[in-house]
Parts: C-alpha cells; sequence; structure tokens
C-alpha cells in the first residue's frame, strides 16, 4: 500500500525472499515506471480507495502487508493536521484492508508500517489500531542520512540495526560537474537579523553561507547566527531566509530527504547539490535505480520513499519458507 517506487521489493529481494505476487498500490506514475521497471512482475492494483472486500476474497494467501501512509499531516513541515488531513487520514484506509485481509485472506498476516516521529498522542492512537508499539529507527545507522522514522510490525524479534558507521564521504561522486553548485543567489540571500522578544538585536547576518577557505559558515536561528560546516557536512537548504530554522548542518551525515532533495554538501571548498546517484546511495538503492524519469521526479521519488535498508532489516526477521 502506497508502494511509491517499489522500495518495500527492493527491500525483499536484498533478504532473499521469494516473492510468488506484489500487489502494489500506488497513483503517483512517474513512481510506478520506476517501480515497473525494476521490479516488472509486480502487480499495480491502482488507488487503494478503490480496492474492495471482493477483491481482497480473490486473492491468493497474502503473507505480508507494507505500508508507509502519507506523512504530511504529522510532519513538522506539514500543517500539523494529524488525523484530520486527508492524506495522513490513509492510515485507517490500511487499517480497513489490513483487517479485512486478517477476516477473509490470512488471520496471521505479518505487517510493517511506517510513518514519521509525531506527537505522542498521535503516535498511541496508531499503537491501539496496530496492537504495537512504535520502534524508532534512524537510517543513520544503515546509510549516510539521518532519517529518524517509526515502524509499527507484528514481525517478531526485531532490534536496531548496528551502526555501519556510514558517512556522506563515503557515498560521494568524485568530478561533480558545477552545474551541481549551489547558485550565489542562494548562498548570498538576502541579509537576516534575529531579534529576541526583548527588541535586542542577537546576531545579524549578510549571507545564507559563508565559505571561509576549508569551512563554511550556514546561518541559522541560534544566539550565535551560525553552524560551521567543514568537508563532507550536510546543509540544509530549505528557506535560506527563515529566523526559526535551526540544525540546518549535519555532520559528516545529510539530513532527512523530502520530495524537493533541497540538500547540499560541503566538499572541497564548494557547496554543491547531492547527484541523483548519491540521493539513491543516500536510501540504500542501487546506483540508476529512478533512471527514466525527469531528476525532479526522480528526487519525489526518493524523499518519499524509504530507507531500503531499514526495511530489509525489518523483513530479515521472516522465517524464509
Amino acid at each position: 500500500m502506497f508502494d511509491g517506487q517499489s522500495c518495500g521489493s527492493e527491500a525483499l529481494k536484498k533478504t532473499g525472499h521469494v516473492v510468488d505476487n506484489y500487489f502494489a498500490s500506488e497513483i503517483e506514475e512517474a513512481a510506478i515506471k520506476v517501480a515497473l521497471r525494476n521490479h516488472p512482475n509486480i502487480t499495480p492494483i491502482g488507488d487503494i480507495n478503490n480496492l474492495t472486500i471482493d477483491e481482497i476474497k480473490k486473492y491468493p494467501k497474502i503473507h505480508l502487508i507494507l505500508a508507509g501512509s502519507p506523512c504530511q499531516g504529522f510532519s513538522r513541515n506539514g500543517k500539523g493536521l494529524n488525523f484530520d488531513d486527508p492524506r495522513s487520514g490513509l492510515f485507517f484506509k490500511f487499517i480497513e484492508v489490513m483487517n479485512w485481509i486478517k477476516k477473509f485472506n490470512n488471520p496471521d498476516v505479518k505487517f510493517l508500517l511506517e510513518n514519521v516521529v509525531m506527537k505522542k498522542e498521535w503516535e498511541a492512537v496508531i499503537d491501539e489500531y496496530t496492537g504495537v508499539k512504535a520502534m524508532l529507527i534512524n537510517s543513520e545507522l544503515v546509510s549516510a542520512q539521518k532519517r529518524p522514522r517509526l515502524y509499527w510490525t507484528n514481525i517478531e524479534g526485531v532490534k536496531l540495526p548496528e551502526d555501519k558507521q556510514i558517512k556522506l564521504m563515503d557515498i560521494l561522486e568524485n568530478n561533480v560537474p558545477n552545474t551541481y553548485d549551489v547558485p550565489e543567489s542562494i548562498l548570498a540571500s538576502d541579509p537576516v537579523e534575529f531579534i529576541d522578544n526583548k527588541g535586542n538585536s542577537l546576531w545579524k547576518r549578510d549571507r545564507f553561507i559563508e565559505i571561509q577557505g576549508n569551512k563554511a559558515l550556514v546561518r541559522q536561528a541560534t544566539k550565535q547566527g551560525y553552524l560551521i560546516a567543514e568537508d563532507g557536512d550536510s546543509i540544509n537548504l530549505s528557506v535560506p531566509n527563515s529566523k526559526t530554522r535551526r540544525g540546518r548542518v549535519g555532520k559528516g551525515k545529510s539530513n532527512t530527504l523530502d520530495t524537493q532533495c533541497n540538500q547540499a554538501v560541503f566538499i572541497g571548498g564548494r557547496v554543491r547539490y547531492f547527484t541523483p546517484t548519491e540521493l539513491e546511495r543516500l536510501q540504500t538503492l542501487s546506483d540508476g535505480y529512478t533512471v527514466g524519469v525527469s531528476e525532479s521526479a526522480r528526487k519525489k521519488a526518493i524523499g518519499n520513499g524509504w530507507t531500503v535498508d531499514v526495511i530489509a532489516h525489518i523483513l530479515s526477521h521472516i522465517p524464509h519458507e
């Protein structure tokens, strides 16, 4: 459900599980194209809202349900509408379909649901409906990306994966063309002054990013007014003139990718965007996984996707038949 570019298929391939049937519900055309190019044997079933009980009854035995229901209502970057957001409300469609499968297909079906870190009261609602407690896993354990996510599963014995100690420097491409350099218009965004609630000016910085040899000063909303990025650190480029953004620099890791993938790396005295291949590697996809669609569509699919090695780690706890 909400299969995207089918990171679920990719994870199952990594675990060596043999899959007879993989039914994929997705509505994003570019993501479907990527999924089918990599996994031509999946069966697209369209919008999950159109799935009926009668269709469930006709399916072969379903052993596993994978779902990453849309998270915009839960995300800090969204509107914070939680279950009132129609997209996040699709969680209840997941519950409905899972209950159909348990009643009419396989009462012992395994499931894995992923979503963003959210308010505890919202997390508790999902705990109650799924019957399991959420597990927090940060993708930084298996990749060069900081990506904390909640996972609900009835797969037994799942623990945190071991830390592979992967850094950005380990996944960067060589000889990246200058076309990926962040333009001066962004580096020199409008001056911003931060004033406290007493009217005192705490800091004022004329540039968003100021390169000083082997380091870059990145404006952010703290008393100091900036963070220092060094070789191999990432920089979040979203809303450069913000007076509230903090934590813009990822030390040796990328910050969480979103659908814009508006992240950069400071390397060799330059601030540049990640290449599509590097973005794939941050999600532990194989190089070239998302080729065949536009670069913006690739970024959206990657940002919407899962960190494959986290999913593979969880699914590895399912016994091989």
